[in-house]
């Protein structure tokens, strides 16, 4: 009977960077009055921050209704560290 021997594998993972925190994760924010795009950080929207459009100067308050972007933030991260930790474990250096 031939038996064959399974051979080691290895894998080399590098990452530039870790993997960015969900709160500093940018997104554009339309201006209700002229229609320029702002960028907000996630964070910004979870402390319901107020900004100014970069066009006009418009105040535009960013409301987190039901505290949804905080709860699914949060699960989001978890994950994505979790993800680390298993790649970590798997050989991946981040630099």
């Amino acid at each position: 009977m031939n038996r064959i021997v399974g051979e080691k594998m290895s894998i080399k993972i590098n990452v530039k960077g870790s993997i960015p925190k969900v709160d500093s994760w940018e997104i554009p924010i339309i201006c209700p009055k002229c229609g320029a795009q702002n960028k907000v950080t996630i964070a910004q929207i979870k402390r319901e921050e107020t900004i100014e459009c970069k066009g006009c100067g418009t105040k535009t308050n960013l409301i987190d209704e039901e505290g949804n972007v905080k709860t699914k933030t949060q699960t989001l991260q978890r994950s994505l560290d979790d993800l680390e930790r298993t790649l970590r474990k798997l050989g991946a250096k981040f630099r």
